[in-house]
């Protein structure tokens, strides 16, 4: 698109956007950060934009945001100045900042974006803050190199503009003493040299430099003293300074700590090198021998303008807060612990903001803050440790007990959650009991607690009345708290087959965990996604949820949420009968099992891996793998998975005609049986009677049971075979017209055939195969069982059996 007009963009002082002189209103401050950016910086790519303006560990997806506020811009008058192509978003305009880049001439006016900011966005304030003191040092540098080349009062009205913009500048100083003792009088210059001497012992503790001593001497503005080279001077500031980082610096942290210059910082810093009181590496430089003569108020000065500078090159927190908190600036560097607890918190480095919420206990002035952050401890340590958790409760308890009835019932509250998650439920119920009939944040909090317990005790009806009283106070619950109760809410529904309510309640969790930063709940919440659009059959919207619960687990390091998200993704693959990427998942799961060790999700890894393999044909690697999940159970003593697990491998043992290793299976199961397996029990007892030629006896086991919905189609396949060795024919047929979707069930399709053969009705179109790897084995088997007493039959229809193999593979 060919931009008809002039777009000017105007980045020095309060920013400003015209279209052939017309100002242009931007939507929000994020678009006015884009256009900032776009138009110093030039063409950048979407990602890069995305990072910048829209920090992960505030949002949960920066290139969507990114997408809707170019979106929004492009229904706005920037559309045509707008390229987005490649990748690349390019905006064509004119600016002023651009040309001061440009343009050593260009004498800057104003500060660079002045008084804006984006919040939650890190890399955009460093950026911001980067550019300001660049165009700042430049335009220093553009006043001085303009006062030197004018003389008189008009020289003197050049080094004031620079002082404006740099009152510790010290070469100005000298200048302006020098011009205003010269033009305007002894009084004046005498004004201004004192004035700097109080601001600079204010500011930085120090002295003038000697050169500045001398030129006041010189002017008689100041007695003779006896003092220091000039170097000496400055290299004692900056050792001073240098010595108080604990970490490698860089030049420009002494800016405005050291009253030095850009040039005379880094000639000092050479001459500090080469004498061995500094080591250089690239730009960085460590202090090798640190002063310990400073006083005690030196260095609080000193440590208060690093803190000072640090803050404004956007250095973390908590950083700025150690500096602080050495400068007995108690409130603000507790200020800026809690800041960095808070982003540790985000970011899900839970052991360091542990330790800043500790400081701030530490630094804490008033007993309201202190129970505050208490409060906030107990929150933090419950996803870290549980014995970490309970003596944080125990401080929490500690200091309640001081204070009014309103913190204790907090702390009793606190209390029962632990023991709601420690499963003892009575416990909690004590704590909570006493704070039913309570309103806003306390008697949400309560009825959420009660609903919980309920939950887990079985009481669902009763549950659910106490969860939708949290909901409707839900402005009084946390948005952790609301996210949690939406997600039991979420189970309940699903236990009730209602989907729909548990899509709403899900999505309410996902929303709720996503605002407050809360990866772990987010993670679960997108499981729990994932699960539902699995119950529902939507097995493509399944795979996204899981990918995005598997990525936000890897981003905290939550090992566990991992491997069970890695055995939910490879069920839906599977689903989708794509063997080879289920595989792939449960590779990845197991590798990670390797490290973080859990007998119990193994062996559900090793059993999916087994149903992968005998697709595969992959039969002993199968047999070994559940073998060894059987194995597991009985370590564990999980007596039920014994018993499922032995029923696979009987299933695999008649695979395999394996039909004495197949009853060994059978008993074993039976010691173990529940009733969620019983009808499979049968089956496969019945299936093995068949099979040992005893059709009678397999008749009897199916008659009169009721199974399980999924195990129908293969009762009566079994049902109709046994009819069949018994020479009834009719029997059989009467079984299978009676079962519905038989097209689907390779034995059932087997029986069919069988029957009709044998009853001389069978045509070509009863010879109906889906092509699916899933049941290719299970066709296999179910077709020889058919042929075995058919042999002139067989030629025939293995012709039909090996088309089907090779259009497969």
């Amino acid at each position: 698109m060919i931009a008809q007009g002039l777009l000017e963009v105007h980045l020095f002082g309060v920013p400003a956007l015209r279209l052939d002189g017309q100002v242009l209103l931007l939507p929000t401050k994020r678009a006015w950060g884009l256009v900032a950016f776009l138009a110093l910086e030039g063409a950048t790519s979407r990602d890069n934009l995305a990072k910048l303006l829209w920090d992960e560990a505030f949002f949960e997806n920066p290139r969507k945001n990114l997408r809707q506020e170019l979106y929004r811009l492009m229904q706005t008058p920037l559309a045509q100045f707008l390229e987005i192509a490649n990748d690349l978003v390019r905006l064509q305009c004119s600016s002023d900042a651009a040309q001061a880049r440009a343009d050593e001439t260009y004498l800057i006016s104003g500060v660079f974006l002045e008084r804006f900011d984006v919040p939650q966005a890190p890399d955009f304030q460093s950026w911001l803050q980067m550019q300001r003191e660049t165009f700042s040092r430049s335009r220093i540098s553009r006043l001085e190199t303009r006062a030197k080349h004018v003389t008189g009062l008009v020289a003197l009205d050049a080094w004031l503009e620079v002082l404006k913009a740099d009152n510790l500048h010290e070469t100005a100083v000298q200048a302006a003493l020098q011009l205003e003792a010269e033009h305007l009088g002894k009084t004046a210059a005498l004004e201004r040299y004192r004035g700097f001497k109080t601001l600079l012992q204010a500011e930085l503790g120090l002295e003038p430099l000697p050169e500045t001593r001398a030129l006041a001497h010189q002017l008689g503005l100041e007695a003779k003293a006896v003092v220091q080279p000039k170097t000496d001077v400055r290299m004692q500031r900056l050792l001073e300074a240098a010595g108080l980082f604990n970490q490698p610096f860089e030049a420009q942290m002494l800016l405005d700590v050291t009253g030095l210059t850009d040039f005379e910082i880094l000639e000092v810093l050479e001459i500090a090198a080469t004498k061995g009181f500094l080591r250089r590496s690239g730009t960085q430089y460590t202090i090798l021998e640190k002063n310990n003569t400073l006083s005690t108020e030196r260095k609080r000065i000193l440590e208060r303008r690093i803190a000072k500078r640090l803050l404004a090159l956007g250095a973390m927190p908590e950083i700025v807060a150690a500096h602080l908190e050495q400068a007995g600036e108690h409130l603000e560097a507790t200020g800026k612990y809690l800041e960095a607890a808070e982003l540790a918190n985000r970011q899900d480095r839970m052991t360091e903001a542990m330790q800043f919420y500790n400081k701030v206990i530490q630094l804490s002035q008033t007993p309201e803050q202190r129970f505050e952050v208490l409060q906030s401890r107990v929150i933090l340590a419950r996803r870290l440790d549980n014995r970490i958790w309970r003596e944080t409760i125990r401080d929490l308890e500690r200091e309640a007990r001081n204070r009014t009835a309103e913190h204790r019932v907090i702390a009793d509250l606190q209390r029962a959650l632990w023991h709601l998650t420690n499963a003892e439920y009575d416990k909690a119920l004590e704590f909570v009991s006493a704070h039913l009939e309570r309103t806003g944040q306390q008697g949400a909090m309560a009825a959420y607690l009660q609903g919980t317990i309920l939950v887990k005790t079985g009481q669902l009806a009763s549950a659910e009345k106490f969860l939708q009283r949290a909901l409707e106070n839900k402005s009084a619950l946390e948005d952790i708290q609301n996210a949690e109760v939406h997600n039991v809410l979420c189970v309940l529904a699903v236990q009730r087959a209602d989907f729909h309510n548990a899509k709403i309640h899900n999505q309410a969790s996902l929303k709720g965990f996503a605002r407050s930063g809360h990866n772990s709940g987010l993670t679960r919440a997108l499981s729990t996604a994932g699960a539902l659009e699995m119950l529902t059959g939507q097995h493509r919207a399944a795979e996204r949820m899981f990918k995005r619960s598997l990525e936000t687990a890897q981003k905290i390091g939550d090992y566990a949420s991992q491997i069970a998200t890695l055995l939910n993704l490879s069920k839906t693959c599977f689903e989708t009968s794509r063997f080879d990427a289920s595989h792939e998942c449960l590779e990845q799961g197991l590798a990670l099992l390797e490290i973080h060790s859990d007998p119990n999700i193994m062996g559900s890894y090793l059993v999916n891996m087994a149903a992968i393999e005998r697709i595969q044909l992959h039969l002993d690697s199968a047999w070994q793998r559940v073998t060894t999940a059987l194995e597991l159970a009985k370590t564990q003593n999980a007596m039920p998975k014994v018993a499922s697990r032995s029923l696979v491998l009987v299933s695999m043992a008649i695979e395999r005609n394996r039909f004495e290793r197949a009853q060994q299976y059978l008993e074993l199961a039976a010691e173990h049986i529940t009733p969620e397996i019983q009808s499979e029990l049968i089956l496969q007892k019945a299936h093995l009677a068949l099979l040992r030629q005893q059709p009678w006896q397999t008749i009897d086991l199916l008659t009169d049971q009721t199974l399980q919905n999924d195990d129908l189609e293969f009762q009566s396949a079994l049902m109709a075979f046994a009819y069949l060795a018994l020479e009834q024919p009719s029997a059989a047929k009467t079984i299978l017209n009676l079962t519905a979707s038989s097209v689907y069930a390779p034995y059932v399709q087997a029986a069919q055939i069988q029957t009709h053969a044998t009853l001389g009705t069978l045509q070509p179109e009863h010879f109906v195969l889906v092509p699916s790897k899933n049941t290719l084995p299970f066709t296999r088997y179910a077709l020889n069982l058919a042929f075995a007493k058919h042999s002139s039959e067989q030629q025939k229809y293995t012709k039909e059996l090996q088309w089907l193999e090779k259009k497969l593979k």
